[in-house]
């Protein structure tokens, strides 16, 4: 009866070595399933993060193409100015039949005033031509141009309307162009007393 013992407790250790051999698999094919899960997880972690790095560097690229492109527009805008700046100095120099060397003077008070004043320095030449078209001599645009710009400032008009009616008020009276200060004041106080 030993032996009978010894086989059925061998088969019964064989058949219980199978259950935790086959249990021990089931573990480990569900921890294999969990760690493919997880490795799944970080898969999708390191792509998320990927994504997140591409747009970061896609934004930082944005950025740059932004500021590329504000400062090319700024830079358009700047040479658009000059270019009308010497263009009125051309047509300026044209209507006085003279050349740009020979209007230095008005060349320079056009900046000047057109950094010290509401209107740009291409304004301020336009508004020379203007006062040149109507006969002013360069020492007479010269010293009516502050004027113009007051009248334009005090009445809300337009330069080249400003220019016409200080060339008018000057010569109907017979004044100096160096008086066009004195008539822009007197032309914007009686605009104020009118107005009450």
């Amino acid at each position: 009866m030993a032996k009978k013992k010894i086989v059925i407790q061998t088969k019964y250790e064989v058949h219980g070595a199978e259950k935790v051999k086959g249990a021990y698999e089931g573990v480990g094919n569900e921890a294999q399933k969990a760690g493919n899960k997880v490795g799944g997880v970080n898969t999708q972690v390191k792509k998320t993060s990927g994504l997140i790095k591409s747009l970061k560097n896609m934004s930082g690229a944005l950025g740059i193409t932004a500021g590329v492109v504000v400062l090319g527009s700024a830079f358009r805008s700047a040479f658009n100015n000059v270019r009308k700046f010497s263009k009125a100095n051309s047509n300026l120099a044209a209507v006085l039949n003279t050349t740009k060397g020979e209007i230095k003077e008005l060349t320079a008070q056009q900046k000047q005033l057109g950094a010290s004043t509401e209107f740009s320095a291409s304004q301020v030449a336009n508004a020379q031509i203007e006062l040149a078209k109507m006969g002013f001599t360069m020492k007479q645009i010269g010293e009516s141009t502050a004027g113009v710009l007051s009248l334009a400032s005090a009445s809300g008009a337009g330069l080249s309307e400003s220019a016409e009616v200080m060339s008018a008020t000057l010569k109907g009276f017979g004044l100096n162009a160096s008086e066009s200060g004195r008539v822009a004041d007197t032309m914007a106080a009686s605009f104020v007393n009118s107005s009450l």
